[in-house]
């Protein structure tokens, strides 16, 4: 085995641009030979082609990548020999068996037959395929590809694996299996370099995570330093008892870091960030004092779902706050009314994919049983969903308050403007209601969000002004609901002598929007 503090990657000032894109803009990168290394990032942020150059599919622009210490350039053959790779899809033959298409590749790493067969055997039955092997992959379910594409790639026993969004598209029980042999990669010591978009997967596999932004790498260190970096512990206490939830919550008012606590009823929990682990003790006492029984307390760390908007912010702030120029206003009192307004859209997508989630475990169909209206159910659903995004849209603007925004509109112009953003996740909660009905899986109800979604945030004038785009995207982005949302909270905040107009004209596109998918979510509803 490597030894572990040499570096397995190692990547300084890595460029590669097609034409006028640059997708890689001078990135640096280690990762220490047996860990797993997580990439993050949005899609477009460079991490699929970061990948492509580590595997010499692509030859960078400039700068210098090498994989235990042969050049990706100079000793593409090298390095090749020493990596194993799955992307994006299952790179396998579906008119072949899987063990012909396992056997295949390793003919291809050059192992004599009867060590072809030995290792093909061996990995078929890692990855739980053994009683496939001899069936034609046309006939494998999507989790079954994807095993024996990582089943294909670890053939070679190669020192370095290069995974791009290996869980991409899976159904959740796929999902685990996979994660399940990843950690076992782990254990042996196997370099895994893993791009991914879910968070918890980089937080349970990673020792080291680096989140990637157009191109360059924007923070870095392990989960726990990321965490640490934002700060804060989160502290849960679950009740007895329902109805104490009020007195709990009452009784932890003025400990939290910044916020108040937020109640979960369905859960019968509150949960309250924290400054110091010192506060359970804290709260303890104060819930001894008012005799209010639980039945568990816990201090925990934000998980990295919570860390990656507050990062978004700061990646903007100092990193391209610089670059952008947004006239008179300063840029982080000009992207601060974007982010919050991103933060509401993603938080709209939760209710799609709870309610995907509620589906498959027979919750809805539980509610559908009841002797209530219909609509009642996706009413209670978007209302719960909205007092969630508040907390989130609360946490997001102290954060903008600590990295310099500063609001010139009276006290009442920036409350307008936070109901006008709350609306406006309302609004959305229906639509995303709308497309996880449609679909009715909670994987193709996530997926599907981020496609609809990611166009709407950044063809909009969320984080640059849209005179700045190019033609049709100008034009697009000028008639987004998103940038209506965004420059009447812009006027209300930081003023701009048209805030009555845009105010008003972006209730009109969310009443309009309104009146047309609540009808259409609860009809989806009704035959789901």
């Amino acid at each position: 085995m490597a030894d572990r503090r040499a570096a397995a990657v190692d990547v300084h000032g890595l460029v590669k641009s097609f034409g006028e894109v640059v997708a890689l803009d001078g990135l640096d990168l280690r990762v220490e030979s047996g860990t797993v290394f997580g990439l993050l990032g949005p899609n477009g942020a460079g991490k699929t082609t970061l990948v492509r150059v580590l595997a010499t599919l692509l030859e960078p622009t400039a700068g210098r990548a090498e994989v235990l210490g042969h050049d990706v350039v100079n000793e593409p053959l090298a390095v090749r020999r020493r990596i194993g790779l799955a992307g994006q899809f299952a790179a396998v033959d579906a008119e072949l068996t899987g063990r012909e298409n396992v056997e295949m590749i390793a003919r291809l790493y050059r192992l004599p037959p009867v060590e072809a067969r030995s290792r093909t055997s061996e990995v078929l039955e890692r990855f739980g395929l053994v009683d496939a092997a001899d069936r034609r992959v046309s006939t494998y379910s999507g989790g079954m590809r994807r095993r024996l594409d990582l089943a294909a790639g670890l053939i070679g026993r190669p020192p370095v694996v290069l995974l791009d969004e290996p869980t991409t598209g899976l159904d959740p029980r796929s999902r685990q299996e996979l994660l399940r042999i990843l950690d076992e990669l782990r254990e042996e010591g196997t370099t895994v370099l893993l791009t991914t978009q879910y968070l918890d997967e980089a937080d349970r596999l990673a020792q080291q995570i680096a989140v990637v932004d157009h191109g360059r790498i924007a923070a870095q260190g392990t989960p726990g330093q990321l965490k640490a970096t934002i700060g804060g512990n989160v502290l849960r206490v679950r009740v007895a008892d329902p109805a104490d939830l009020a007195d709990v919550s009452a009784a932890l008012a003025g400990l939290g870091a910044g916020e108040q606590p937020r109640v979960d009823p369905a859960d019968g929990e509150i949960r309250l960030a924290v400054a110091a682990p010192a506060a359970s003790a804290e709260a303890l006492r104060r819930l001894d004092a008012r005799q209010v029984p639980i039945a568990a307390i816990e201090l925990q760390q934000p998980s990295l779902d919570d860390v990656f908007p507050m990062i978004f912010v700061l990646l903007f702030r100092y990193v391209f706050g610089g670059a952008i120029n947004t006239g008179r206003v300063s840029y982080v009192d000009y992207l601060m009314p974007g982010i919050i307004v991103m933060t509401a859209i993603f938080g709209a997508l939760t209710t799609g994919l709870g309610l995907t989630e509620d589906m498959a475990a027979g919750v809805v169909d539980r509610f559908r049983s009841l002797p209530i209206a219909r609509s009642a159910v996706l009413i209670g659903r978007t209302a719960a969903d909205l007092a969630t995004n508040l907390v989130s849209l609360i946490v997001m603007l102290l954060i903008g308050l600590a990295a310099g925004f500063r609001p010139s509109q009276p006290i009442y112009e920036v409350v307008l403007a936070f109901a006008l953003v709350l609306a406006f996740a309302y609004v959305f909660s229906w639509i995303s209601a709308f497309v996880g009905l449609s679909v009715r899986n909670p994987e193709t109800a996530q997926s599907v969000g981020f496609i609809w979604v990611f166009p709407l945030v950044f063809a909009s004038s969320a984080f640059v002004p849209t005179a700045r785009m190019p033609g049709v995207v100008h034009t697009f982005a000028d008639i987004n609901p998103v940038t209506l949302v965004v420059n009447a909270a812009r006027a209300l905040t930081i003023g701009d002598g048209h805030t009555l107009a845009r105010a008003l004209g972006t209730l009109a596109w969310l009443a309009a929007l309104l009146l047309v998918f609540v009808p259409l979510s609860v009809r989806a509803l009704r035959r789901a």
